[in-house]
């Protein structure tokens, strides 16, 4: 039986895309009350979250008969989803303070049946792209949207400008938190050198994924950065964590990712640094509170 793999890959992108979507709306509904938000609003826009990820699942379920018999199982979980959105679950977690933590049970029911149908249907779950498994290209999507995310924060008078990378850092890892439940903060991992121990600003063990992120208001601070950053991709690494994405968080606009890319490589090939892990630096522009200046 010839199975339509190219519809049935397309759909199980999209969703892993809308479960990420969807974890994100019930977080903030969540908090809707100490963020400040509008809860209906909130409300209609997790609805209509729900909603897009459940339809992809039952089309993914549809692609061909011989998932038959996951459909019946697809169509409950969709059910229980729509009557109870919010409903939770304890998980366990790889942090010894802190063993359990909440999820979402609905979204943790509809991943592991898009799994189930994706190894049906013969699909390479760990499938790559550009290096990346899909799961990292949602988390690299994060990155890249972060500026978009604050902006959206600011306008809804939830925060206000950021001043530094710390502000940044915190604000990447509340999203990446809503996609991925997994995900642990700066000093929860790090990795061992003759100087010392180097921590990652996030990591996400699922995915064996780590993110550092930089703060970079002109070209000569891009300077500074790129030398940091020269430091980590050397240092940061192992068989629990290969890929890294390097967030260099900008408000001047006369820094591109194309001269990021120029500067990188150049300096890389100056002092001669081979990374033996996967990397991907990120620039993102959004807002930054001016630093005052010392008197």
């Amino acid at each position: 039986m010839t199975v339509n793999r190219t519809e049935a890959r397309r759909l199980y992108k999209l969703a892993l895309e809308h479960f990420a979507t969807l974890n994100f709306q019930l977080f903030m509904l969540s908090e809707a009350a100490e963020l400040n938000i509008d809860e209906a609003e909130q409300r209609r826009k997790m609805m209509m979250a729900l909603q897009r990820a459940t339809d992809t699942i039952q089309a993914l379920a549809r692609v061909s008969v011989i998932a038959q018999d996951l459909v019946d199982q697809v169509n409950e979980a969709v059910e229980d989803a729509i009557k109870e959105p919010t409903a939770v679950v304890s998980i366990p977690v790889a942090d010894p303070e802190c063993p359990e933590e909440e999820a979402y049970s609905h979204v943790l029911a509809l991943q592991e049946l898009a799994a189930r149908l994706a190894a049906i249907y013969g699909l390479d779950i760990e499938e790559k792209s550009h290096g990346l498994t899909t799961p990292q290209i949602q988390l690299r999507r994060i990155c890249e949207n972060i500026g978009e995310s604050i902006i959206y924060l600011i306008q809804k008078n939830v925060i206000e400008n950021p001043k530094s990378e710390h502000h940044v850092k915190h604000l990447l890892f509340a999203s990446v938190r809503a996609a991925f439940p997994d995900a642990l903060p700066d000093g929860k991992v790090a990795f061992p050198s003759p100087l010392g121990g180097h921590v990652p600003d996030l990591s996400v063990p699922i995915i064996k994924a780590c993110i550092e992120t930089k703060v970079a208001r002109s070209q000569t601070a891009l300077s500074a950065v790129v030398e940091g950053l020269l430091g980590d991709i050397s240092t940061y690494g192992s068989s629990a964590y290969t890929t890294f994405f390097a967030v260099i968080y900008t408000n001047d606009d006369m820094l591109t990712q194309t001269l990021l890319d120029e500067v990188l490589e150049e300096r890389k090939r100056l002092s001669g640094i081979n990374p033996k892990y996967h990397w991907k630096w990120l620039l993102v522009r959004g807002p930054l509170a001016s630093v005052q200046s010392k008197s």
